[in-house]
C-alpha cells in the first residue's frame, strides 16, 4: 500500500468476523488486512477519480468495520448488495458489492448514481492521490472605495 493512513485503529479478527456474520458476507482478504491496521482511518491522499461520471471525489474517512451495519441502515437508496466502507465527499459513499467484491461509488444525488471504481479494494487504494493544490490566487486583491457612488443616467 502506497498511501498513508492517519488515526486508524486496530481491529481484531473477532470483530471483523462478527460483522461479517451480521452482514452475511465475508470480506475479501485485502480489505480484512487493511481494517486490521487502519480501521476508521483518514488517508493523506484522499482524492480519487470517478471515471464513469467524469468527476473527482474525496474520502472523508474509512467507515469503522463495527459501524458498517449501522451506516448501511441509515443510508436511504443504497443498493441491498452494498457494504459501505468509505464516507466520500458531499455525503456520497464508496461501497463493496457483496455479489462480486468490486468497489463502487454511490452518488446520492443521482439516480441510480452507481459508478464502478475498481475490481478490488487494493486497486481502489492504488487510485488515491493527494488533493490538488489550488496554487496562488490569480490577479490582484482590490478594495472598494466606500465613498464611491456610481452615477446612472
Amino acid at each position: 500500500m502506497k498511501i498513508k493512513i492517519r488515526n486508524g485503529s486496530v481491529c481484531s479478527i473477532e470483530t471483523i468476523e462478527s460483522v461479517e456474520k451480521v452482514l452475511g458476507y465475508q470480506f475479501a482478504t485485502d480489505y480484512r488486512e487493511f481494517v486490521q491496521q487502519y480501521n476508521g482511518g483518514y488517508p493523506e491522499e484522499p482524492s480519487f477519480d470517478v471515471k464513469a461520471a467524469n468527476s473527482t471525489s474525496g474520502i472523508e474517512n474509512f467507515i469503522l468495520v463495527e459501524e458498517i451495519q449501522e451506516a448501511k441502515a441509515r443510508i436511504d437508496g443504497l443498493p441491498d448488495n452494498a457494504v459501505p466502507i468509505v464516507r466520500a465527499s458531499c455525503g456520497d459513499i464508496v461501497f463493496i458489492n457483496k455479489d462480486n467484491d468490486q468497489i463502487f461509488y454511490w452518488d446520492h444525488e443521482e439516480e441510480p448514481g452507481i459508478h464502478f471504481l475498481a475490481k478490488t479494494f487494493s486497486e481502489f487504494l492504488d487510485m488515491l492521490y493527494p488533493e490538488p493544490d489550488v496554487g496562488e490566487p490569480i490577479g490582484k486583491i482590490t478594495f472598494s472605495n466606500p465613498n464611491f457612488k456610481p452615477k446612472f443616467k
